[in-house]
């Protein structure tokens, strides 16, 4: 018998211990090793290279590569080079003798949803090549003293002399502006641009151009170091399935996620979409792709930069293939993930925007009818957002997307106007040099040119318009936020004519809102139909456009966040104490979110907190205090409470009974 029990007992440990192995192995399987966090820095090329950083009057030598901030100065001397990296997104090479400031920069290199760059050329030659960002809003803005080159994600050079600035494109679009012009330079294309913006010269890049010609020779062997890397990265990700079935990998992500909350949450999402799009990318196949969308559906903000990684895997991968193939890519890999209808709308929002860039790249805006169906694509999307099965900060993004759609092809509609012919003004005009080459970097920079002539004005003939279109901006608004109305003139041809300054605005009822020139402000929520009339020989003709105007929303957000004890605050030495982090939102809500709080003790001798919501104190010769702080941050909102906690110290110690300062203490 006693036999007996030693087996079983030996059995049943021996099982515990097997299963207890199983679980550590099966929970290990959700475990996601860090990647590096991608970073915007400046890197030497070639010396001399100097940088001077904000705040600073004295420039240093940049020997190591080191992140840059807004407000950095960085210079290259004549024989110098220096390369700034924007995480995962792109990079600027700085040429030899140019200086450059950094004006506007994220804090981090992965460029989500609404990163802004600026940068600033004090003079020489700086060229950027940037992946075209997935969030439409997203933008990097190249200043000279004369011009200013707006770019979402393009391949683009800037040259700043003393006769002016120079700008060749040489993939998507860069609009060059300044306070007396704005020119769009597409694919493949070079311009000479005066102060102000006014053009002076714009032509199609030619193979003797030859700094451009160098940097594109350069931009395509680092594209192949580039797709080397997300491939290996890829990779990496993928191996970390190996020695495990993939439903058991899956089982213990699932479960760590129903586990985790708040922040946590998200941040593993994210982790397990960015290895499962390693797995698809290299072989994987539509369980991978499913996967995927479905954790970005639960990466919360993470969301934009993890289908900004499938862009740049695709974009490296489709590079030759040109936008059409990955426009038929994306949409392959829509049907196989099957994702959110948010995440879906978002997809159909990026291949709206791919049709632009082949409107600008291919010509198709002398075609009426592609415009057209563009338009009115673009308007079945806006209507469509208000529909969706989504959060409603999901639908805001979505809007701010549509509006963003809308602009490009305000810009595309532009280019389709024919080139004004010049009009009197009181100084000689200059006239484009024809067949001017981009100088090479090595020679000088030669003088422009600048004859005088005299302007003449062209006889202008009446023009009939086959058709109208309207196009309202923002389409999606508040009560009380302006909407700028624009009315095209498009002729037989396919060309489109601004004709606002000469067109009458209306809306359906007059208590719609009201209307300064071409800016209508909304009074009441609801779809709001607006016209604009233009009178030509053929009569009075009138285009619409609907908008759609939000009642105003109660704000739901973080407001503010209290510290709430459930026991007490003045504790003896040792003691120990309760308490919860409470967050209150616009709406009313609670919630307890102190694990997720950052806290801070004003003197950790003296008490010390966790996260779990314990306080303990430690002993003081004397009746002591010290300070709690909780903060706590959600969608960039931080709020913050403290709390005083009061230690006393611990009584004198006696022997037996007695009394002391009047009070009996009994051990």
């Amino acid at each position: 018998m006693k036999n007996q029990r030693l087996l079983v007992w030996s059995i049943g440990t021996v099982i515990v211990l097997l299963l207890s192995v199983f679980g550590w192995w099966f929970w290990s399987l959700g475990t996601v090793r860090a990647g590096a966090t991608p970073v915007i820095a400046a890197e030497v090329v070639t010396p001399p290279v100097e940088i001077r950083r904000t705040g600073s009057d004295t420039w240093r030598p940049l020997d190591a590569t080191e992140p840059v901030l807004p407000g950095d100065r960085i210079r290259t001397g004549a024989e110098g080079e220096a390369r700034i990296t924007w995480g995962d997104r792109g990079y600027t090479r700085i040429d030899p003798s140019s200086e450059l400031v950094i004006e506007r920069a994220p804090l981090e290199g992965h460029l989500t949803p609404g990163a802004d760059i600026g940068l600033a050329v004090e003079g020489g030659r700086i060229w950027s090549r940037m992946l075209k960002l997935l969030d439409l809003d997203s933008s990097m803005q190249v200043r000279t003293s004369d011009v200013v080159a707006t770019v979402r994600g393009t391949t683009f050079g800037i040259i700043k002399d003393a006769d002016g600035s120079q700008a060749a494109v040489t993939e998507s679009v860069v609009e060059i502006s300044g306070s007396a012009a704005t020119t769009l330079l597409r694919d493949n294309q070079w311009g000479l641009f005066l102060p102000g913006g006014l053009p002076h010269e714009v032509r199609d890049l030619r193979p003797d151009d030859a700094w451009a010609q160098e940097h594109m020779r350069r931009d395509r062997e680092d594209d192949a170091k580039f797709a080397e890397y997300l491939r290996d990265r890829a990779e990496r990700r993928a191996a970390e399935f190996e020695g495990a079935p993939l439903f058991l990998v899956e089982a213990s992500e699932r479960l760590r996620l129903r586990f985790a909350t708040g922040a946590r949450t998200s941040a593993l999402a994210a982790a397990y979409a960015e290895r499962r799009l390693g797995r698809a990318l290299i072989g994987g196949d539509e369980r991978d792709w499913r996967a995927f969308v479905r954790y970005a559906d639960q990466a919360g903000t993470e969301r934009g930069r993890l289908i900004g990684l499938v862009h740049a895997a695709l974009s490296a991968r489709l590079r030759e293939r040109g936008t059409e193939a990955f426009a038929s890519e994306l949409a392959y890999r829509r049907a196989l993930a099957d994702p959110s209808e948010a995440a879906r709308a978002y997809l159909d929002a990026l291949m709206l925007d791919e049709r632009i860039d082949d409107a600008v790249l291919r010509e198709e805006r002398r075609n009426p009818d592609a415009l057209g169906r563009l338009a009115q694509d673009i308007g079945i999307f806006e209507t469509r957002i208000e529909s969706l099965n989504a959060t409603e900060t999901e639908k805001e993004g979505l809007r701010d997307k549509a509006a963003a759609l809308r602009k490009r092809l305000e810009y595309v509609l532009g280019l389709s106007r024919p080139e004004p012919g010049p009009e009197p003004v009181p100084e000689p005009v200059p006239q484009p040099i024809q067949g001017r080459q981009i100088p090479d970097p090595a020679q000088p920079t030669p003088p422009i040119l600048k004859p005088a002539e005299e302007p003449v004005t062209p006889t202008q003939t009446p023009t009939l318009y086959a058709r109208f279109s309207l196009l309202a901006a923002p389409s999606i608004v508040d009560i009380g936020q302006p909407v700028r109305l624009t009315l095209y003139g498009i002729t037989a041809e396919g060309r489109a004519d601004d004709l606002t300054a000469s067109a009458t605005f209306s809306s359906g009822r007059a208590s719609d809102g009201s209307f300064d020139g071409n800016l209508f402000t909304p009074a009441v929520a609801g779809t709001i139909t607006l016209y604009g009339a233009y009178a030509d020989a053929s009569g009075t003709r009138t285009a619409s456009a609907s908008i759609t105007v939000r009642a105003p929303q109660a704000d739901t957000g973080l407001k503010d966040v209290r510290i709430s004890f459930t026991g007490p605050t003045t504790l003896p030495c040792s003691g120990r104490s309760s308490f919860k982090v409470i967050a209150t939102y616009g709406d009313g809500r609670t919630q307890d979110v102190t694990m997720l709080a950052r806290l801070t003790v004003s003197d950790p001798k003296l008490i010390y907190a966790n996260n779990e919501g314990t306080l303990l104190t430690f002993c003081a010769a004397e009746t002591s205090t010290a300070t709690l702080t909780a903060s706590y941050t959600e969608r960039e909102v931080t709020r913050g409470a403290s709390a005083t906690i009061t230690v006393e110290p611990e009584p004198p110690p006696t022997s037996g009974g007695g009394q002391q300062g009047g009070a009996y203490y009994l051990y």
